[in-house]
Order: C-alpha cells, then structure tokens, then sequence
C-alpha cells in the first residue's frame, strides 16, 4: 500500500466533477501521472510518466511514477531499471514486494499464473487498486481489500477487450456453426458455446492469462465424483441429478462431435471441466441493450455469500464490466458476491459446494400423466413428440422459481378439458415465440 504523497511533495490538482478525462483539463504528462495513479489507472499514469521523462522537466518525478507504476503492476524488472540514484526508500519498498512474491511462489504453484493474470490485465486498462487476490489452496482463492472501500464505490472494471462473450465465441468459425443448431438441438446451448470457445481456444496466447488460472482440480463437482464418493448419497435423489446433468452433457457432446469437425479431438471429460468452469463462472450481461453471457477475469474470483456485498453490471458509457461495493468493507476482509438464493443441491451440482446453514429447501416432485387426466389420448396421440410425459421437479420456496413455473404449466395441460385445437395454438405459439427470443 503506497502513498504517493509520502514518496513525492506534489501540489494539489483540484479535480471537475464534469470533467471525464484528464486531457480536458488541459494538465502536464506529470500531473496526469499522478492524478491516474492515484485513481488506480496504473497503465494510463505509466504511460503518462513515461511521456513526461521524454518531454518535460519532470525527470525525477516522471521516475518515481513509473517505479511505482511497474510494482503496482508487478514489472519488478522494469521497475529495478528504474531505481535511480539507488533511493532507498524505493529500494526498500521494492525488496519487500520481491519478498512478497516469492514466499507466496514457494507456497503456491499457481502464483507465477497468477502475476502473469494481473500483468495482462492492468495492461489492457483494468481498474481494481483497492483489492487483491488471495490464495487459500492453489485452486481455492478470494477476493479480499488491500483498502479500506466505501459504499457505492466501483472497486473493478474489466474492459469489454478482456470478456469472453457469446459474440466472440459465434466470431469464430466453429461458433458460427454451432449457431445454426444450438437452440435446437442442444439442452444447454449457450453454455455448450462457450465450453466450446475454451476448447478450440486453450492454447490461443491471447486468453492464455486467464485460462492459466483457471481449476487443475474439478473433484469437487458432482459429476466427476468416484463410484465411493456416489456410494454415500444412496438413498438421496441427489444422485438423479448428477445422473441427468451427465445424461444431458453426454447428449450435447455427441451432438457437438457429430456436427462440429474436430470436436472429437476433445475428450468428454474435457468437455465436461469445459461446461463446469462456464456453468460457475458466466454472467448474464447487457451490452449496448443486447443480452449476453460472459466470462470476466478477476470478477469470476469473488465467492458467494448472503447478504452480498457486491453488485455488477456491465457499463455503456465505460465499455466495462464494473463491480460496485454495496457496503463498507475494511482492509483484510474478504469480498463476497452472491449467486442468488439456491438450494444446496444446486449449489453443489453447478458450483461444487453446498452452505453449512443454508434456508432454502428442497423437495423432488414427480408427475406422471396418465389415462386418469382429461383428454388423455387425443393429447397423447398428438403431443407426444413434444412432451415427456413423466416429469421431474426440483421444487423449493421460491415461488418465482422456473420450475414452480414449469409445473403448474405442464398442470394446467394435464388438467386442461376443453377444445383440443385451442390448446394445441395455444402450446406451439408459445413454443414459436420461445424460439424467437432464443434466436434473438
């Protein structure tokens, strides 16, 4: 945590709440340093300080911003280039730094990945000066304050460079391809796109920062669970889910293998920890008014909590994935978002882990429609293309749920005993203006 006013006697620039960039305000490369250092825009500061030590006489000054720029960053290389006049207070700040890093090297295989991570994104304008990552096991991390943060204050923004969205991965020409039958014939089309996308792409060098840190170890999601690990949730329906998610990712991958040439280069375990991390991971976003789904570095870190602390959104006017505070956070805590109000079953199913007190209940419903119901073999006759007619529901006390939804849908058909062609619109042009918005 480094004050810049402590390092460098600088005058106070007062600042316009009108004025959104530092060029309308008309200032020097080295007041333009060290007004977005002090916002946390670390690249931007650096680039001004650099541009200052080219062409004003702020040498000295320029130099300490870039020194303190490039540890901000992690560039200690850089940063020991520009140890001038061997300052020692500089110096000792950067040794410290070095030890930081180091011990964190020896207890994490992964920490190297992760300077690589931060370095990527500060150089492509990433805001977050007030938290940091923080390691518990190689593949267990959270987002904790470096600083004390303030109510409604934005504490990251990821630029839209640094989003993996549905519309990258249809820019591509597998994307493309798999466009043209996902919300048809897939069960979980969008997340099949991105799974997609982190498959053909794992060795592109452009998302290699941030599929570095990704998991090495999924065990802990139900799907990858032993045979001894499934022994001990006998008796549970638990165990009906995990097999109908597998049922439902093995029917997406062969069609994706039988469809996509090179798919089957991939293996279905592969695709499955493909279909995990987005599953986990992806937010639903609006760019421009557009609905999307996206993977944002960094955001992706922070893990669930009730109440949350966190809210985000996806900014216009920034071109940014932004993170904003809802309430006071001090120096040390960890900073939780959340995933929504959720059963312990579908927490563990979909993110691998399941709340010690958790008030939200569950209980698997079944409806079988029989030749009890009205109308029975008309809608037989005619629906059966259509309907399962043995359903399942996960139901819990959210009555907004989509499942509570879908039941008393499917009630209302079963029960249904009045004009048969009336149902029938009814149903497909339902059905027709699903389609619609899907393809939308």
């Amino acid at each position: 945590n480094i004050n810049i006013n402590k390092i460098i006697k600088i005058e106070k620039i007062e600042k316009t709440e009108n004025k959104e960039t530092n060029e309308n305000l008309n200032l020097s490369f080295i007041d333009s340093a060290i007004i977005n250092f002090s916002k946390g825009l670390y690249n931007l500061s650096l680039q001004d300080a650099l541009k200052s030590m080219e062409t004003e006489d702020f040498s000295s000054k320029a130099n300490y911003i870039a020194f303190l720029c490039y540890l901000e960053m992690y560039d200690i290389e850089s940063a020991e280039k520009l140890l001038v006049n061997k300052n020692r207070k500089l110096k000792n700040i950067l040794e410290a730094k070095k030890r930081q890093i180091l011990s964190n090297i020896n207890n994490f295989k992964s920490y190297p990945k992760y300077i690589n991570f931060l370095q990527y994104l500060y150089k492509n304008n990433s805001f977050f000066p007030k938290i940091e990552i923080q390691f518990y096991t190689d593949d267990y991390r959270g987002v904790v304050a470096k600083n004390k943060i303030l109510k409604n204050e934005i504490i990251m923004a990821i630029p839209k460079e640094c989003l993996i969205t549905l519309e990258v991965a249809l820019n591509t020409s597998y994307g493309k391809k798999i466009s043209s039958f996902m919300y048809h014939e897939l069960n979980s089309p969008k997340h099949c796109l991105l799974s997609s996308f982190l498959l053909f792409e794992q060795n592109n060098p452009l998302y290699k920062y941030y599929f570095d840190l990704l998991p090495n170890d999924y065990s802990n999601f139900p799907i990858f669970y032993t045979e001894k690990e499934l022994d001990y949730l006998k008796g549970s329906p638990f165990l009906n889910l995990i097999t109908n998610k597998k049922m439902d990712m093995r029917m997406d991958y062969n069609k994706l293998c039988e469809k996509i040439e090179g798919f089957k280069n991939f293996t279905f375990e592969k695709f499955c920890q493909a279909r995990v991390i987005v599953s986990s991971r992806v937010f639903g976003i609006s760019i421009n008014k557009a609905k999307t789904d996206a993977l944002v570095p960094f955001a992706d870190l922070l893990n669930h909590r009730r109440p949350r602390q966190t809210q985000w959104f996806y900014d216009d006017n920034k071109n940014a994935f932004i993170v904003q505070a809802i309430e006071e956070i001090n120096p040390g805590q960890e900073i939780f978002d959340s995933y929504g109000k959720k059963t312990n079953s579908r927490f563990l199913l979909n993110y691998g882990f399941a709340l010690e007190n958790n008030d939200m209940g569950e209980y698997q419903l079944t409806v079988v429609f029989n030749n009890e119901y009205p109308l029975f073999d008309i809608k037989k006759k005619v629906f059966k293309n259509e309907f399962d007619f043995t359903k399942i529901y996960n139901l819990n006390n959210n009555f907004q749920e989509s499942q509570i939804l879908e039941l008393i849908s499917y009630l209302r058909f079963l029960m249904y005993d009045d004009n048969i062609n009336n149902l029938f619109k009814t149903i497909f042009t339902s059905k027709n203006k699903k389609n619609e918005e899907m393809n939308r």
